[in-house]
Order: structure tokens, then sequence, then C-alpha cells
């Protein structure tokens, strides 16, 4: 039989251990990167009328030139509204940082010309051709092929 203080003892450490793994849950299922939340999903997000449509969209390659990993994906994006708008891209790619491929599990789109910031015509769905751009962390092999998940953040209307 145990004694009094090694029950109360076995308790708290129970509960720390509960506290621990559902600390680690909440950490597994949303991360926070400059203040705002990264989705840990791929379902389509929406910004103002923007949509990543997911079924449409798929992850094509990737590649590394000079310590920089590019990960290319097509992408189609729907914006719903009346007006042209401009957007960024952001994508969550915490097992290609986990896996040793990028030094930051964030990484920004571009299009072919290097810039981050994609036109949306209004009341359009249009497929763009989107590169990843990540630091380069040793390992060349990544994960999987899935599509990452992607935000859109920064619209600005025209």
């Amino acid at each position: 039989m145990l004694s009094y203080g090694r029950k109360k003892i076995y308790i708290v450490l129970f509960f720390v251990i509960v506290a621990v793994v559902a600390t680690f849950y909440v950490y597994k299922k949303t991360r926070i990167n400059a203040g705002k939340e990264v989705k840990s999903n791929t379902e389509s997000m929406a910004k103002n009328n923007i949509k990543l449509l997911k079924n449409d969209s798929y992850f094509d390659k990737f590649y590394i030139k000079e310590n920089k990993v590019f990960i290319k994906c097509e992408l189609v994006i729907q914006n719903s509204g009346d007006k042209d708008e401009y957007i960024k891209l952001r994508a969550n790619m915490e097992s290609d940082y986990n896996n040793g491929l990028l030094k930051s599990p964030i990484v920004y789109g571009y299009n072919k010309k290097g810039n981050d910031e994609f036109l949306v015509p209004a009341n359009s769905k249009k497929e763009y051709n989107v590169s990843f751009i990540g630091d380069f962390a040793g390992k060349k092999q990544k994960s999987n092929r899935n599509l990452p998940s992607i935000e859109i953040i920064d619209g600005s209307t025209i």
C-alpha cells in the first residue's frame, strides 16, 4: 500500500504529464509566426474574396540551387469579388524543416519573374505557377509530395 505522501506525488506527476502532453498537442495543431496564425492543414483558405482551390492545385517538383530550395506548385486561385486584388502566399513546410531540407518551416511564394505578389483578377479562377523558396538546410530529400499548407496573405485591392 502506498503512503499518503507518495500518492500525492504520483497525482502531481500525473497532472504534470497531462499538461505537457496537452501543450505539445496544441503546439502541433497551430503554429505562430510573427504574431499570425498559420493553419496546420491544407484546406482552402480565404482572404476577403480570394480562395485557394486545393482540389485543383498540386505540388509539382522541388530542386536546390545556390543553397536555396525551390518548391514548385501549380495553384488555382479564385477571386469571387468585384475588384482585382494583389496577394502574397506563405506556406508552412514543417515536415521538410523537421526532415532537414529547409532551415525554416515558413517559406514564401514567388512567380516566374521572382515577384512575391500575384494579381488575381476580379470574378476569375486562375492557375499560377508558384515557387516557394527557402534556405537549404543540408538534406536533399523532400518528406512528401503533398501540397503544403498555404495561407493567402497581404491582399490589397486595386
